[in-house]
């Protein structure tokens, strides 16, 4: 009957309670728990972003506030939210969403960026994990005893015995490696991926993460395995795997990519399917062969390619979802086994420790190891502080550990408080030592004697385009002219010829394809719709253009600019400005009841003119360009054709701004097809 139907989904109007554990439905209480999951970290990190820190530091934060350390005191939540029944379908959601990011994480590292500096990439970064490891191993000594870890009782009351060995192991791995997706966020918002100290760090951690990944698997085969012969037979048999994916499986990938033509556009539906089962498959073998699923994952995504744009096309359709739904919900988890209300004075006096070793050996064994190499005391000092990046891989590997009951809930709970303040200490530090007048010590100082003059054009939407390139064009015109010896009726010949500099502006958003394109940046100039346009046309017109990219987060456009001008000695900025949000006419009731044009101008972008013109106006005169039609085919023709003219009007009521104005537009007079009305006020 309908009755029975209402009844059995659990409707609030028979009575049931929709947020209580129901084997038979399941999804309503698992519904309720991610809604409070996400909202929660994101209001976390809406307060710690201001500190400028990575979202994972407000992850890993608010999953401990949701679970018993904080909320839990409040009597019955812990039951009624999180019971322990309900956290299966939890699991099982962020297990399957881990595959998927440690594919991305694998996507993301490119070994061919290891090919420059190789020697010094594996010195610092063997550096960095010989010496924490070492000190690792006295911290680990302690804890076994101090933490009482020689036995692990499980949920249900069996007792475990620990291995000192393999708890040595967790715990050093946890405190030596480094964190690559968190250190390219803080080198991106820092704007230092492409200085020497930011590229020397970066590749580093992308050695110290492949040689964490080996000994991991190491580890985990040690764990499942009854004896060292077993743990020997599955290291082995997962060395054969990763053989059979990079030589069978990835050429038979590469054909995939070519003949569905996911190398020259976006990858297509059936691309992406491909590459997803290939994830699941790998990570199934991975696991019964007695390593962690999530290595199955991270290697298909490190022998994808890079070229053409795939690994950004790839990771821009699947990370929406596993960042904002499943990586959440992983960190929670972890905040749910973490209770820091039972530590002791003794437990946090561990956790003091545990801290310093491992930030003093990490930062102390790379910071010798790249002054080593050549670097000033300074600049090795940052590599060092960013190589303590911390996050999600030290947190995998401490879940492992917990769930294969090798460390208990007090050695766990310390060693996550390590994630958060080892990592939240890089951006401070970082900005402190390395500052940007410390970054233009470093960078290549121009020669002022060059007598052209330099236009910088900002380009952030298709749609400003060809109102840009016929703008140039009237500008390149008259630089052709006054070349020309010739040109006996030129009117200005003294103008001093023009170079022109574009600055590509794309904005850098959380999503790890963002990175990707920072840290690749030669791909993304290369497939990026307006450079590659711009590059043509520039050769067809026979203009001299310097292009630039750059990637960075909407607030910084500005700064982008100003550094643009500065490092170029830019004398003129243009700002195309189209209007933002809708266009309407409305009729203003006046005396003359003129028909008037209102445009509604979105507040970020109107602030980030504001700020260009407060800015950029110390160092080069700024012109904001609003297209009237320039760019359309129609306005292109009329100035080809001869009977037809551009109208330049210049309304002069005088002073810097004005004379600016009136000798730009002596500039156009060299094209054929302009006149120019000037009104004195």
């Amino acid at each position: 009957s309908l009755a029975e139907m209402v009844n059995e989904h659990g409707s609030i109007l028979s009575g049931n309670n929709p947020i209580t554990v129901n084997v038979t439905d399941p999804l309503a209480l698992t519904m309720v728990q991610i809604v409070v999951i996400i909202v929660f970290t994101r209001i976390v990190h809406f307060g710690l972003k201001r500190l400028r820190q990575p979202r994972v530091i407000s992850e890993v934060i608010g999953g401990i506030i949701l679970g018993p350390s904080v909320l839990g005191h409040i009597p019955g939540y812990m039951n009624i939210m999180f019971a322990k029944e309900s956290l299966t379908y939890l699991n099982l959601l962020a297990h399957l969403g881990l595959v998927l990011f440690l594919f991305i994480v694998g996507l993301e590292l490119n070994p061919k960026t290891l090919k420059k500096n190789l020697k010094s990439v594996i010195f610092i970064s063997t550096s960095g994990i010989i010496l924490p490891f070492v000190m690792g191993v006295g911290v680990a000594y302690g804890l076994y005893d101090a933490m009482d870890n020689h036995v692990v009782v499980d949920d249900s009351g069996v007792s475990h015995n620990v291995p000192f060995m393999s708890f040595v192991l967790f715990i050093c791995i946890a405190v030596s490696i480094t964190a690559v997706p968190v250190l390219a966020r803080i080198l991106a918002e820092l704007k230092l991926m492409k200085t020497p100290v930011g590229n020397c760090a970066l590749n580093s951690a992308v050695c110290d993460d492949i040689t964490a990944w080996v000994l991991i698997a190491l580890v985990i085969a040690k764990i499942n395995a009854t004896n060292y012969l077993t743990a020997l037979y599955s290291f082995l048999l997962c060395a054969f795997w990763t053989l059979i994916v990079i030589f069978i499986i990835r050429p038979i990938l590469l054909k995939f990519v070519v003949d569905t033509d996911s190398n020259c556009s976006s990858p297509s539906t059936l691309m992406v399917a491909i590459i997803l089962l290939a994830v699941l498959i790998s990570s199934f073998i991975t696991n019964i062969i007695g390593v962690h699923y999530i290595f199955g994952g991270f290697i298909i995504g490190l022998i994808l390619p890079h070229k053409g744009g795939f690994a950004v096309g790839i990771t821009e359709k699947i990370e929406d979802l596993i960042n904002i739904l499943f990586i959440p919900i992983y960190f929670t988890l972890s905040g749910l086994k973490t209770d820091i209300s039972n530590l002791d004075a003794t437990g946090w006096g561990w956790a003091i420790v545990v801290v310093i070793v491992t930030m003093f050996g990490k930062i102390i064994g790379c910071t010798v190891a790249a002054k080593a190499t050549g670097l000033t005391f300074r600049e090795s000092l940052t590599v060092g502080v960013f190589m303590n990046s911390k996050g999600l891989i030290e947190l995998i590997i401490l879940n492992i550990g917990y769930d294969a009951k090798i460390i208990n809930s007090k050695v766990f709970s310390i060693m996550i408080i390590m994630v958060p303040v080892a990592t939240f200490f890089t951006t401070p530090l970082a900005s402190y030592l390395y500052s940007i007048q410390d970054q233009k010590k470093t960078e290549f100082k121009h020669d002022n004697k060059d007598l052209k003059s330099k236009l910088l054009v900002v380009l952030n939407k298709v749609e400003n385009f060809p109102a840009m390139i016929t703008f140039l064009q009237l500008l390149q015109h008259n630089t052709l002219l006054a070349s020309d010896d010739q040109s006996d009726l030129s009117t200005t010949k003294d103008i001093i010829p023009m170079k022109i500099h574009v600055l590509r502006l794309i904005e850098l958003t959380h999503r790890m394809s963002a990175l990707m394109k920072f840290n690749e940046i030669s791909e993304t100039i290369l497939h990026d719709p307006i450079m590659k346009m711009f590059s043509v046309l520039s050769q067809i017109c026979s203009m001299e253009v310097d292009t630039k990219l750059a990637v960075a987060d909407p607030k910084n456009f500005c700064k982008e600019i100003s550094e643009k001008v500065r490092d170029n000695d830019i004398n003129l900025v243009i700002i195309p400005w189209d209007g933002a949000g809708e266009m309407v006419d409305m009729l203003i009731d006046n005396e003359d009841n003129v028909l008037c044009e209102k445009r509604h101008t979105n507040p970020q972008i109107a602030n980030f003119i504001q700020n260009v013109f407060n800015d950029a106006t110390n160092y080069a005169s700024v012109g904001v360009f609003v297209d009237r039609g320039i760019g359309s085919i129609n306005e292109i023709h009329t100035l080809s054709n001869p009977t037809d003219y551009l109208n330049v009007f210049v309304p002069f009521f005088g002073g810097a701004d004005d004379r600016e104005a009136l000798t730009f537009a002596f500039r156009l007079l060299e094209y054929p097809n302009v006149n120019i009305t000037v009104i004195r006020i």
